[in-house]
This record gives structure tokens, sequence and C-alpha cells, in this order.
């Protein structure tokens, strides 16, 4: 009878090395898409604490503006700009000043026709189709 000559003892056979070979490259594809993962996560808190930085000099500089803004909206201040720059305005006087009274809370003549149409229903043919 003639011996199977499939099956040799310690025989290395394609499909032998082609299983090990793969096994190999979705072991390193693996170990480099790890390495590649955390790189990528160390940039991007690298940026991240640089983005909050920027963003926190940003608030910083906003906060100073909004100080030195407020600083100069002063009438003083006004004042000596208009002085700077040689522009020939001066304070109303209080003749020219007319201060007007706002509603009271205890003044509902006022507010209360306003509520009143407000609360009421809109008539049907008012209604546009």
């Amino acid at each position: 009878m003639a011996r199977n000559r499939r099956k040799v003892e310690g025989e290395v056979t394609f499909s032998w090395v082609f299983a090990r070979l793969l096994m190999f490259c979705i072991l390193v594809g693996l170990f480099l898409g790890l390495t590649f993962i955390q790189r990528r996560n160390l940039k991007m808190g690298d940026e991240l604490k640089m983005l909050e930085r920027e963003l926190q000099s940003a608030r910083e500089k906003t906060q100073s503006l909004r100080s030195e803004l407020a600083h100069y909206c002063t009438p003083r201040e006004l004042e000596k700009s208009m002085a700077r720059f040689q522009i020939a305005m001066t304070r109303p006087s209080e003749d020219q000043i007319r201060r007007r009274a706002d509603p009271d809370a205890s003044e509902s003549g006022i507010i209360a026709p306003r509520l009143l149409v407000q609360h009421e229903p809109v008539r049907l043919t008012a209604r546009t189709p």
C-alpha cells in the first residue's frame, strides 16, 4: 500500500505558514493601532490644554477691556476725550434736560389697559387666511 505523503511528521505546509503569518500581521496591526491611538490621545490632550490656556487668556483680556470700556464711558473721561480731540461739545444745561417719571406700580391706570388688550381674544374676522 502506498503511504499518505500529505501528512509527514514535522513538515511545514503552506497553510501552516499562512496561518502563522496572518496571526503575526494581525498582532502587529493591533499593537500599531493601539500605539497610534495613544499618541493621538496625547496629542489631543496637549492641544486641549493649549486651547484652554488661549481661552483663559482671551477671557482675561475681555475682562480687562470691559473694565477699560467702563472707565472710558464715564462723563469725566468723555469730556477729556472731547478736549483731546478738540470737539466743541458741552454738557446740556438743566433747562435743556427733560426728565420723565417712570410709571409706578401704584399707577395701574397706565398699565392696566395694556394688559386688558393683551388678554382679549382675537376676533375671527380679523384673522387672515
